[in-house]
């Protein structure tokens, strides 16, 4: 189907200009959908796992977790670089919502950290321990958001019931295993006073999760459904902040030019916008009818427009500011 854009577009209301650029984006989803991978899947993958990502991008994917300090949409991160100017490597960080002077200087304080450990002046032990409490500091409001699921009475009972299984002998030969998920009851234990070298471990703990007993993990946890629970998700998403330490220091390690030095500027996300788009049932057909000469009817049914209202789910959502940020 071929669209011919109109170049001379008139000056519009910022409320308007909003509008359109939503529209335009259902229409274009509903053309050719959204087919990225969520950057978090990245992080899942054993921290030596390179063969479906560089170790750059694991990097920036680990940065961006960090910088995502609390739950929900309005601290999601992203991050690009810039390499090889002539003040040294530029992550490029983007947030939902304003970013502080202060907190923008703890984000510096992690890359520092990285600075030293590619000169190689510091212990390497020492500095991941103090760069994994800086990181759980940071974080500890999601985190606490993270582990409140364990404290909840109906996911300890599937706690239990998960090591149970355990009883079966099906893993008999697996010491391993056993003595890895022996330690889940241990998660109801966690919560918002538990200490940072007790999460330190946890996260070490749940990291392996995903790298080495995911299969494993599935029988005993979830043995006849294709989609983990919530607790185990939850598991998973303690696990990623191991996952994101090692990404950052081996890539600190391995490609010491980027950390001599690096730093981290802010690009500031543009004001919340009020828009609606209550009474545009029609709106799609007619960006249809603009664009082109076929026969309007013909591209939605191809694009199945009779069948639902594209713009049901974004009518909903869009009644409140909206966070336009590009990222």
């Amino acid at each position: 189907m071929a669209i011919q854009g109109q170049t001379n577009a008139p000056n519009v209301p910022p409320e308007e200009s909003t509008k359109r650029f939503v529209l335009n984006s259902i229409l274009l989803s509903l053309i050719e959908p959204v087919r990225g991978e969520p950057t978090v899947y990245s992080l899942d993958r054993h921290p030596h796992d390179d063969a479906r990502g560089n170790p750059i991008a694991k990097f920036l994917d680990s940065f961006a977790l960090i910088c995502s300090t609390r739950s929900g949409k309005e601290t999601v991160s992203a991050v690009c670089i810039e390499q090889g100017g002539p003040t040294g490597t530029i992550l490029r960080l983007a947030r939902n919502t304003s970013t502080s002077e202060e907190l923008l200087l703890r984000f510096q304080a992690v890359l520092d950290d990285l600075t030293l450990i590619a000169k190689g002046d510091c212990s390497l032990d020492e500095k991941a321990w103090e760069l994994m409490s800086k990181i759980i500091e940071l974080d500890r409001v999601k985190i606490d958001s993270i582990i409140e699921i364990f404290q909840r009475k109906g996911v300890q009972e599937l706690i239990q019931a998960a090591v149970k299984r355990l009883e079966t002998g099906q893993f008999s030969n697996n010491g391993d295993f056993l003595e890895w998920a022996r330690h889940l009851p241990s998660l109801s234990s966690l919560n918002r006073l538990t200490g940072t070298a007790e999460l330190i471990k946890q996260m070490h703990w749940a990291a392996q999760a995903r790298w080495v007993y995911s299969a494993h993990l599935h029988w005993i946890a979830f043995p006849e459904s294709t989609t983990a629970p919530a607790w185990v998700n939850n598991v998973y998403k303690l696990g990623r902040y191991h996952a994101a330490l090692l990404a950052m220091i081996k890539l600190a390690t391995s490609r010491t030019d980027l950390f001599i030095p690096i730093r981290v500027e802010l690009v500031e996300p543009p004001p919340q916008a009020n828009f609606s788009l209550n009474g545009e049932s029609e709106a799609l057909g007619n960006i249809i009818r603009k664009c082109t000469k076929a026969e309007v009817e013909d591209i939605k049914s191809q694009l199945r427009l009779a069948k639902h209202d594209a713009c049901s789910p974004y009518t909903q959502r869009c009644n409140w500011p909206a966070f336009m940020t590009a990222i």
